[in-house]
């Protein structure tokens, strides 16, 4: 098998096609590994540098960058290259979740948005890793309320998908120069379904030439506290998990650092102090059109109102015939009351007039009025109305100071709410969001402490065997593998496929479930919390 080489700018470098060992190990969900054993020599040296992107052959996808090189020289005088290094997956373990990221969706789309906005879209340019895109976009429907801060991205979206029961890879399009990241679920091949054509690993069916199976309840846990913030009786906490008596396995997990504070963005990554600066000048507008619209209606007010109540002073007859309507009151007290119902913005000639509307009799009440009321041209008499309540004068202006208003009510409990936003960028979320974050941290904990239920195997790699490899089985699909002698059958995923090419051939092991945890996983999942 030829071994294609690339730089970093996806150019293609040269081919390798002697080596004494070459081994290539998929994972489903977390990054792949490889190691190549070649002849030290000048030529492989130089396509070999750190970085460099090894690839099997031309057309397949999945693709490693070296990390490390070692040279050796045995006591006979044989130099060997030993070069090691990650699938590329592992450029996401370079960068941190850059500030707080705050997502409530698919677990798929979690994984895309952390990816992008450190990887491909971040604010900072240096932070971009060239060439890495979106892949094509799975819908797959696992959700998650999801709250990270400042953590390895790699680590994350490793304990993202393990928890979604996902896979994630970074596929190497050659044709297009893209390194594609994706997610993925393989296909379901056991053998209680029928959807899809049945995969079952049995020695009695010569597929496995090996076979090892592995229980393990060491670190399993089934029931969850999360704890949050707060101290003391005032901690937030939640739980997961319904067990009871010995089947019980309990642990705690401390999110103490888990805020519920939010830094808003809109969609775009608007931050959330230029939202708020940005209603809060909307927001000045419309009172400065508020107040500007009510110093107007004011003027005009007392502008009509002085001149109507100098026009009816001066007619002796409005004051003759007030008495006349209200026999009770004195030519002295009517003037009173007429100048206290000025003052409240209501003018007698105003009143009288629009009475005499009401009443259908608009001649009996109108007639004394015609000449100061006709002379006054600047006053539209079809500008009064009746509330309800009272007569109010529409010019316009009214409901001009209306709408302003009305804007500004709607806007008063944004600002209010987002005093804070506009200083400090942030915001409370309610108990109910919390608590779902709480949880989805502690079902990414229990995730990592799963019964360990694992059967390994070395497979027939033979032309002959009823299963071939990429055709019937393949990486993250879920499998059957028996033993009759055990009485042992397993549904499991195949979470990790070891390809070893050496000169006697090709052979492949495969980790069917969750392999039992190393201890760099065990303080990855530590540090996690």
């Amino acid at each position: 098998m030829e071994l294609y080489i690339y730089n970093r700018n996806l150019e293609l470098q040269g081919i390798i096609d002697l080596y004494t060992s070459f081994r290539w190990v998929r994972r489903y969900a977390s990054p792949g590994e490889f190691e190549l054993h070649c002849p030290l020599t000048s030529e492989n040296l130089s396509l070999l540098p750190k970085d460099a992107i090894i690839c099997k052959n031309d057309d397949d996808p999945e693709a490693g960058y070296v990390s490390y090189r070692g040279l050796s020289q045995d006591k006979e005088g044989k130099k060997v290259l030993v070069v090691k290094g990650k699938f590329l997956t592992g450029y996401l373990g370079r960068r941190i979740i850059w500030g707080t990221e705050i997502i409530k969706a698919t677990t798929e789309t979690a994984m895309r948005v952390l990816v992008s906005n450190n990887c491909i879209t971040p604010q900072i340019a240096a932070r971009k890793i060239d060439n890495l895109v979106l892949g094509d976009f799975g819908d797959y429907p696992e959700t998650v309320d999801y709250q990270v801060n400042y953590k390895n991205l790699g680590d994350e979206v490793e304990s993202l998908a393990a928890a979604a029961d996902l896979g994630y890879r970074v596929r190497f399009d050659k044709e297009l120069k893209q390194l594609k990241f994706e997610v993925y679920k393989g296909l379901d091949r056991s053998v209680n379904q029928t959807a899809n054509p049945r995969a079952i690993f049995s020695q009695e069916y010569d597929n496995v030439l090996e076979q090892e199976y592995t229980e393990s309840i060491g670190d399993y846990r089934n029931f969850a506290l999360i704890g949050g913030i707060g101290e003391g009786s005032a901690r937030k906490t939640v739980t997961i998990g319904d067990a009871a008596g010995l089947d019980r396995f309990e642990t705690f997990c401390d999110q103490n650092n888990l805020s519920n504070e939010i830094e808003a963005k809109t969609v775009d990554g608007k931050a959330a102090d230029v939202i708020a600066s940005e209603e809060s000048a909307r927001v000045a507008a419309a009172l400065t059109q508020y107040q500007e619209k009510a110093a107007e209606l004011a003027a005009a007010e007392s502008a009509y109102k002085l001149n109507k109540i100098n026009a009816a002073l001066a007619q002796d007859e409005m004051v003759a015939f007030m008495s006349g309507v209200y026999g009770n009151f004195t030519p002295d007290e009517l003037v009173e009351y007429r100048r206290i119902q000025a003052e409240q913005g209501l003018l007698y000639a105003e009143w009288i007039y629009l009475w005499s509307l009401i009443q259908g009799n608009r001649q009996r009440l109108y007639w004394p009025l015609e000449p100061a009321l006709a002379a006054d041209t600047r006053f539209d008499w079809s500008k009064i109305g009746w509330t309800g309540s009272s007569w109010v004068y529409y010019d316009g202006l009214q409901n001009e100071v209306a709408l302003a208003r009305n804007e500004v009510e709607n806007k008063k409990d944004y600002v209010t709410e987002n005093a804070v936003v506009a200083v400090t960028g942030k915001t409370i979320m309610s108990d109910s969001e919390y608590q779902a974050l709480l949880i989805t941290k502690g079902t990414e904990n229990l995730a990592n402490a799963k019964e360990i239920v694992t059967f390994n195997g070395t497979i027939n790699t033979a032309p002959n065997s009823n299963l071939q490899y990429r055709v019937d089985y393949d990486l993250g699909d879920i499998v059957t593998q028996s033993n009759d002698e055990w009485g042992v059958q397993l549904d499991a995923r195949i979470t990790e496929i070891e390809e070893v090419y050496e000169d006697v051939g090709m052979e492949i092991n495969v980790t069917f479930g969750d392999d039992v945890p190393t201890l760099i996983d065990k303080i990855k999942q530590f540090k996690r919390g």
